[in-house]
């Protein structure tokens, strides 16, 4: 069994809301998923998303690209506080892979927001999961 096996699983679907109105107001909500994650900082974390069309396929994700980042706050300017390294799967169809190394789970503010956008067709973009980002402090030093 290997690291990934173990990961947190998230299933996504890119909206596309289909409705007919006949009479009266509509709302429509298209949203991430929340996640909301708690990390120990100065460790690796891998998160596996599992992404679907909208018949409840995996996504071909061959063409796509994946972003994500860490922000002390949504309006924070300038360059994240921590990025992600995303890893799109050649084994498994729709399956993405996200990586904070310890090097970046050290630079992630003690209390943030994330996200992590897909961009598919060169510029269709959907964010697939979003939400607040709490770094808990480590204790051993050094670190490699």
């Amino acid at each position: 069994m290997s690291l990934v096996d173990d990961l947190p699983l998230v299933r996504t679907v890119p909206p596309v809301p289909a409705f007919r109105v006949v009479h009266g107001d509509v709302s429509i909500t298209v949203l991430p998923a929340t996640i909301s994650l708690s990390l120990y900082s100065g460790d690796d974390f891998w998160l596996r998303l599992e992404v679907n069309n909208e018949d409840g396929e995996p996504l071909d994700l061959s063409n796509a690209t994946v972003h994500a980042q860490v922000r002390a706050t949504v309006e924070a300017a300038g360059e994240p506080s921590a990025v992600f390294e995303p890893l799109i799967s050649t084994d498994e169809l729709g399956v993405v892979f996200l990586h904070l190394t310890w090097e970046q789970s050290r630079q992630a503010p003690a209390s943030g927001v994330w996200d992590c956008r897909l961009v598919t067709n060169g510029d269709v973009v959907t964010t697939l999961a979003a939400g607040p980002v709490r770094m808990r402090p480590s204790v051993t030093r050094p670190v490699p």
